[in-house]
């Protein structure tokens, strides 16, 4: 996606200093937040509440801090795709 963009880009943001490529990518994530609040509370808004309980996100972020990854490869199959999204502690409670 971000090669069709940037080559369209190149033509609007012809001397932009930050390049066409980190446009694209903060096009992208602008996009990414927008839809994500639209269906999922806003993180900013989670990270200003009082008190860790609180965080709707906070299972998720403890998983991730405690050293756990998640690969998600385009060729897995559904079942090991819903498998290894159901191992990340609290995401399934909060989607």
């Amino acid at each position: 996606m971000v090669p069709a963009l940037t080559g369209k880009m190149e033509l609007v943001y012809e001397g932009e200093q930050e390049g066409a490529l980190n446009v694209a990518k903060h096009i992208i994530g602008k996009a990414i937040k927008k839809v994500f609040i639209n269906h999922f509370p806003d993180p900013q808004k989670q990270k200003k509440k009082d008190g860790d309980e609180d965080n709707v996100y906070r299972d998720i972020l403890d998983w991730f801090a405690d050293g756990n990854e998640l690969a998600l490869p385009d060729d897995l199959s559904s079942k090991e795709y819903k498998k290894r999204l159901k191992s990340v502690e609290g995401l399934a409670e909060l989607i």
